[in-house]
């Protein structure tokens, strides 16, 4: 970037009060400034810790957010390592020691995409699925794979927001699964066809993934599913919406993502040749 973008970038006071602020005009185009977030108070890690170890679900355990300069570093980090692996992500254009500035990527977040329903949605659902199992098969992982944090852009989808670092307290396997289920939760908030469908898509996805990764989903949706109350009618109002996709959620990974038989596992070594 040239001194006179640094400049105006230094001189404005958005994106150091609101954290983030978009520059359309610079000498590298549209640009999105991204400010330093204040470390994060540690009773939200006690507490989801705390239930992490209650249900017997590590992947549930809150990767470390610092803030300040320790989360920019872990957030430039991960965006150059998952470029490298080939994942789309927004370009680091420069780093300051307040803030770093990224490509600004135009386009709707996936939720958007998923909430018009219909055989669109389902594919760019679909989309999503494959994008986590070629990021997976390239030893990376997302972290917040929330389909809010996902950018919609031509037929294409782009990964945003890396403040975290998953490994910092779990192995690959765990994070990977954590994708997952990020994923499939937030889905369920507008899910893009009926569970049926949703599964018969969901299946084969997770056929491709290593055989760990699917260990990991399937304990941890039986787990959830038998700690899980029962549906109620008033289930899409307050909270318990929030329940009723995590239900949602168990359902269809307990459809998709059951233990392979014999024959599957005999039939292992073709998914692995997609790779």
């Amino acid at each position: 970037m040239t001194p006179d973008d640094l400049q105006r970038i230094h001189a404005s006071t958005r994106w150091r009060e609101q954290r983030i602020e978009v520059f359309h005009d610079t000498s590298l185009g549209s640009v999105l400034v991204k400010g330093q977030r204040p470390a994060r108070g540690p009773w939200r890690y006690s507490v989801l810790n705390g239930v992490a170890r209650t249900v017997g679900l590590p992947m549930l355990r809150a990767a470390p957010a610092l803030g300040g300069a320790q989360s920019q570093r872990v957030e430039v980090e991960r965006l150059r390592s998952l470029a490298a692996a080939g994942v789309c992500v927004p370009e680091v254009l420069h780093i300051d020691e307040q803030f770093f500035v990224q490509r600004f990527i135009q386009g709707p977040l996936l939720f958007e995409r998923l909430r018009d329903g219909g055989a669109p949605a389902l594919l760019w659902w679909q989309r999503g699925l494959r994008v986590l199992v070629e990021l997976h098969a390239s030893q990376q992982y997302l972290s917040q794979a929330f389909t809010r944090n996902i950018i919609a852009v031509g037929e294409q989808l782009v990964m945003i927001d890396f403040e975290d670092d998953p490994l910092q307290v779990m192995p690959l396997a765990q994070a990977q699964a954590r994708d997952w289920l990020a994923y499939l939760y937030t889905s369920a908030m507008t899910p893009p066809g009926p569970q049926h469908l949703m599964a018969e898509i969901l299946r084969p996805a997770l056929a491709d993934e290593p055989q760990t990764v699917r260990h990991e989903l399937h304990a941890a949706a039986v787990r959830l599913a038998r700690l899980l109350p029962r549906r109620r009618r008033d289930a899409a109002r307050g909270w318990r919406r929030y329940l009723a996709m995590m239900q949602s959620t168990m359902a269809l990974l307990l459809d998709a993502a059951a233990p392979a038989s014999p024959k599957d596992q005999q039939s292992e070594p073709h998914h692995a040749r997609h790779h």
